[in-house]
Parts: C-alpha cells; sequence; structure tokens
C-alpha cells in the first residue's frame, strides 16, 4: 500500500524535473537563449544594430554550427531561422555567423560591402559608440532578439537611387542591391545614396531622410 501511495508522487517529481529541465532559471528556454547570444553576437561583431554605427543589408545568408546555410531578408527571418535551426539541432555547439559576402549601410549612407575578416575589421575600426558598457556596438539584450543590442534601428524603403563610378543606378529590392554589389566586387567602390531616401524605424514609422546628416541623426536617435 506504501508503494501504491508514493507511486504517483515519484511519477509526479519525474514529469516536473523533465519539464523544468529544458527551462533556465529565468524562465527563458535554451533555444530562447540561443537565439539571443546569437544575435547579439552577430551584431557585436558586425558592430550594427541599435549599439552598433552600421545597418545590415538583407538579404544575407547565415552560416549554421553544422556548415549548414540558410539566407533570411530580415531580422524577424533571421530570428525564425536561428529558433528552428537550435530546435532541430539542440545538441550541436556553436553559434552562426553571417557569411561574406555582405553589406551594411553607414552612418552616411555609404554602403560597404564585406567580403572577409579583414574587410571587418578595417571597418569596425573606426566605429566609436559611447554608452553601451561593452565597448564598441555591443550592448545587453533584453529578451530574444529584441535586446538595444540586436534590434535595427531601421530598414531601407525600396527603390533607392545610388551614385556609382559609372552614374546614378536606381535599385527596385534588395535583391537587385545585392547584385549591384556584385558587379563592383573587387573594385573598391563605394556606392553612396541619392536623398532623400526612405527609412522603416523600429516602431513601424516611416521617415524621409534628405541628407547624410539626417541619416546620421537617426542613427544617434536610435542609440538614445
Amino acid at each position: 500500500m506504501k508503494y501504491r501511495f508514493f507511486l504517483p508522487i515519484a511519477l509526479a517529481m519525474l514529469f516536473t524535473f523533465a519539464f523544468t529541465a529544458c527551462t533556465t532559471d529565468d524562465g527563458t528556454t535554451d533555444t530562447e537563449n540561443f537565439v539571443t547570444s546569437a544575435l547579439d553576437d552577430i551584431c557585436a561583431e558586425t558592430r550594427t544594430g541599435k549599439n552598433g554605427c552600421f545597418e545590415i543589408n538583407f538579404p544575407v545568408t547565415v552560416v549554421f554550427a553544422d556548415s549548414t546555410t540558410q539566407e533570411v531578408a530580415s531580422y524577424d527571418e533571421m530570428k525564425a531561422a536561428f529558433k528552428a535551426w537550435k530546435e532541430n539541432n539542440p545538441e550541436i555547439k556553436g553559434r552562426p555567423r553571417i557569411q561574406f559576402p555582405y553589406s551594411v549601410t553607414t552612418e552616411d549612407g555609404t554602403i560597404v560591402e564585406i567580403t572577409s575578416t579583414e574587410d571587418l575589421k578595417a571597418l569596425v575600426a573606426g566605429c566609436k559608440v559611447e554608452g553601451t558598457g561593452h565597448g564598441p556596438g555591443h550592448g545587453p539584450g533584453h529578451g530574444p532578439g529584441h535586446g538595444p543590442g540586436n534590434a535595427p534601428c531601421f530598414t531601407l524603403n525600396f527603390p533607392v537611387t545610388l551614385t556609382t563610378a559609372n552614374g546614378e543606378v536606381t535599385v527596385a529590392d534588395q535583391k537587385a542591391l545585392g547584385d549591384l554589389l556584385k558587379s563592383l566586387k573587387g573594385t573598391k567602390e563605394r556606392p553612396q545614396f541619392v536623398y532623400p531616401i526612405s527609412i522603416t524605424l523600429e516602431d513601424g514609422t516611416v521617415q524621409t531622410i534628405n541628407s547624410a546628416e539626417e541619416l546620421k541623426a537617426a542613427k544617434e536617435a536610435c542609440r538614445g
């Protein structure tokens, strides 16, 4: 009879342990922590997002720890890709990175293609962001994909016109921008926006930017 009484209790305790074993002390899951940390690492390395000097130009290709890749067209798609990969590969260690080449928009509206680690080091050497508490471009997170370090300041609204050595070129979308940058690969050319341009802030507000100075001000306002 005693064993019959303790058996349900033992099963209940086992169930509780199994449930909480996949949850951290602060109530977040290992997957959520993975997504947050992965985004923070990428933004810290590339100096992008709210606490960085630059904004990533999507689409980009993500490389996971198992060498699989996935193209993503936004931060939301990146977060979803990280979440899905971790859920399918819970035992694999290592965080994702962005595959070269990719491009970023600087504070003055210059589009810079990053083709290697050396390119990245040269670019971020001039990135100085005060008040983050974690060095240039790195800030603490506050929930999966929503911390000040890994949230984008804005997204670029297409079409946009860029200046190149061959004159002005209008690109209709991110793919067209990527194709333009690929055509300039190896030339070290850095196209710049022809103003005005339109950006969408994190809260959904659409803002018209009339100069490089206004774009820099928008970035600084985002950082707070």
